[in-house]
């Protein structure tokens, strides 16, 4: 009985441990959200300022606002992972008892998390591929700096389902 107790306290600080390190990637997640979300607002009032009275713009604007839209759009799915705010069905959820309803959300987030994993992949070839024949965009930018979030974000996700087990089993009170 004891040597389970210890298990159980051993398990629940890792789980502990691995929940900071999930906190303090949402953290960093937040800051690169906003600081994408404000070169934006900078560069597309520069690009608006200088159209209207210089009639010329920044080169590549567009496109490069692009690229951080798509950002912006991959961090914020994995924060809405994180707060556990993302998309989902409650119809089954609220027709079943709590056990069965335990046993779907296992069964449910160990599902995202597969098809994660597959798109962080499918997202880990394209950048390889995009490093090794990609080209640039305005002022040499390598193309897949803009494309890193795409496996990383789906990466974090998957991380996020599989720990959003482990919360249900050894910290229901968090």
């Amino acid at each position: 009985m004891r040597r389970n107790n210890l298990m159980k306290k051993f398990f629940k600080t890792i789980l502990s441990i691995i929940i900071k390190i999930d906190d303090v990637i949402a953290f960093v997640e937040k800051l690169i959200l906003s600081l994408v979300l404000s070169v934006i607002i900078i560069v597309l009032l520069v690009q608006i300022v200088l159209r209207n009275f210089f009639d010329t713009g920044l080169f590549e604007a567009e496109i490069i606002i692009r690229h951080l839209i798509l950002s912006i759009c991959f961090i914020g799915a994995s924060l809405s992972t994180y707060y556990r705010r993302h998309i989902k069905i409650d119809l089954i959820n609220r027709l079943v008892s709590d056990k069965t309803n335990k046993i779907l959300m296992v069964f449910n987030n160990i599902f995202c998390a597969v098809v994660c994993i597959w798109l962080a992949k499918a997202g880990q070839s394209f950048l390889i591929d995009e490093i090794e024949y990609g080209g640039s965009l305005a002022s040499n930018i390598p193309l897949w700096i803009f494309m890193l979030v795409i496996p990383v974000s789906f990466s974090i996700m998957a991380f996020r389902f599989l720990l959003n087990i482990f919360k249900k089993f050894f910290l229901e009170d968090i």
